[in-house]
């Protein structure tokens, strides 16, 4: 995985780590329009602070395994993030 302590993550790999969180059950669906106005209404450098810490929290108890499908997944959704809106 990227090191985050040194990078910011990408919309990819926010997207990535916040699909699976819901995916997961470790968000519950009701809580992701609370979580989007939280989010929506922090100050970017906080914003990118937080998800570094909770990704780096996450990936340390991630399987081998699922970590390399995640990397995968970011490389596959930074390429999306390149093309015209």
């Amino acid at each position: 995985m990227t090191n985050l302590s040194t990078t910011h993550p990408s919309e990819a790999e926010i997207a990535e780590f916040m699909r699976q969180r819901i995916e997961n059950g470790d968000i519950a669906g009701e809580d992701i329009a609370v979580r989007l106005a939280r989010y929506g209404l922090m100050q970017p450098d906080d914003f990118i602070a937080e998800m570094r810490e909770r990704m780096e929290l996450s990936s340390a108890e991630w399987p081998g395994h699922e970590q390399e499908k995640f990397q995968a997944r970011c490389r596959i959704n930074r390429k999306s993030d390149l093309s015209p809106r």
